[in-house]
């Protein structure tokens, strides 16, 4: 939005809706397209940006065939034949996919990567989040794939805003493949109420760490930046509503596709969880399918159905002259301005907002609360006397199990009292035993022991 100083006095004017900006295609006024006038910083900017996305589709590659090997060796054991069977015991289910897919009748390897296929979906989500909000940047360097009327500009601060959430939106890809990574090798319990659990955190933390490090500053800007202000004017030829409409209703989509898996996974899962939780893992999809399908609403009412510009939302003003001494027009966004800021505008605000701090005292919840207790819990289910062989328990529980370490010593039965026998002794009628006699325990070290063993 332009302030007093950087219009030349007298040349402000409102756009109404039902001319829109005619008065720059017919002559009336010389207007300035943005992408003549685009600053030097940003086509490296978003250069900076896809390599990023390509660093980020590395990572996502390889951790998707990392993160397949340990979910594969976590749920079946391969016989001396080559071939791969489930492991006996497990509470992961591994005759149903997605729910309602049965996949008993195909064969183990099929079965494992139908489930890891399954398992990924939340990095595949924002592997192709991040890539189409890269491209909602990138858009605006050409008159062809903008995604607003070539005269309309849009402040730099946008560009700076959206590209610095795709930033972030690459530590969340690495975020969510450790994630997989991580709750990967918790999926060997026996335990439905531990695996339960093991489901509904990763599925809460990854929604909510994808609001608050992305979404919510890019659905923000987005919607009030870009999609509040498409037009389709008799005067206009670009289409702009279809290169916008890919990433808002593919983003509803998803969020809608995510609800029914929650459902889904809510009947199995709520018998298991404490009644806050149980309310948390319902209303964390549910928020995200309700902002998301309001943006996509006033997305599709605004660019199908309106099609034109809102009363007070944009502004014609002078910025400059030319040689001939004529004024230069540009047209500025007046967003926030208290004609275009509409009711509908306030409670989808209100309801991000609102959101974001149910989000935010989550996780702190969740790190100072709810994970402590979870480790405790682990905890208190190892037995003291526990026997039997340590791979076959979770690796939280195995890495709690202190392992008996014993030396085999041969004493001397004799005159003087108890002696330890030397390798070389010979006695002649010696009374020789042997005993298993505990030696001086070290945890940290029977620990380290363990995993080079493994």
């Amino acid at each position: 939005m332009l302030d007093e100083k950087d219009y030349i006095p007298g040349t402000l004017e409102e756009v109404f809706s039902d001319t829109g900006l005619i008065k720059c295609y017919n002559g009336s006024y010389n207007c300035i397209r943005q992408t003549e006038i685009l600053d030097d910083w940003l086509g490296p900017w978003i250069t900076f940006l896809w390599l990023l996305f390509l660093i980020a589709s590395g990572f996502s590659i390889r951790m998707i065939y990392k993160t397949y090997v340990k979910f594969r060796d976590t749920l079946a054991k391969r016989k001396e034949n080559g071939e791969y069977e489930f492991r006996e015991g497990l509470a992961y289910d591994v005759t149903t996919a997605l729910g309602v897919w049965k996949i008993e009748e195909k064969s183990v390897e099929k079965r494992i990567k139908i489930l890891y296929r399954v398992y990924c979906i939340p990095l595949l989500i924002a592997w192709s989040d991040l890539f189409l909000d890269i491209g909602y940047v990138s858009s605006f360097v050409s008159n062809e794939t903008r995604m607003l009327n070539e005269f309309i500009h849009v402040e730099n601060s946008a560009f700076i805003i959206m590209g610095i959430f795709d930033i972030v939106g690459c530590f969340r890809i690495f975020l969510c493949g450790v994630l997989l990574w991580k709750f990967t090798e918790k999926l060997d319990t026996e335990s439905g109420a531990t695996l339960a659990r093991i489901e509904v955190h990763m599925e809460v933390i990854v929604i909510a760490f994808a609001f608050i490090l992305e979404d919510f500053a890019e659905l923000f800007v987005e919607y009030f930046i870009v999609e509040k202000f498409i037009t389709f004017y008799d005067y206009e030829t670009s289409a702009q509503s279809f290169a916008a409409g890919i990433s808002s209703v593919t983003l509803n989509l998803i969020a809608l596709v995510s609800f029914l898996g929650f459902v889904m996974n809510f009947r199995k899962q709520h018998k298991y969880q404490h009644a806050a939780m149980n309310t948390l893992s319902m209303v964390v999809p549910l928020m995200e399918l309700i902002l998301s399908s309001l943006r996509t609403y006033r997305f599709l009412f605004q660019a199908f159905g309106y099609q034109k510009f809102r009363p007070g939302c944009v502004w014609l003003a002078a910025i400059d002259t030319d040689d001939n001494n004529e004024p230069l027009y540009i047209a500025d966004q007046h967003t926030f301005s208290k004609e275009c800021f509409r009711p509908l505008d306030w409670i989808m605000v209100i309801l991000m907002c609102s959101y974001m701090l149910v989000l935010i005292i989550f996780i702190f919840v969740y790190i100072f609360k709810i994970r402590p207790e979870y480790e405790l819990e682990l905890s208190n289910m190892t037995p003291d006397n526990l026997l039997g062989d340590l791979k076959k328990l979770p690796t939280e529980v195995k890495q709690r199990v202190l392992k008996p370490v014993v030396k085999p010593v041969t004493y001397v039965a004799g005159k003087t009292g108890l002696t330890k026998k030397k390798e070389k002794q010979d006695s002649k009628n010696p009374e020789e035993s042997s005993e298993m006699l505990p030696v001086d325990y070290d945890p940290n070290a029977a620990q380290k022991s363990e995993k080079e063993i493994e």
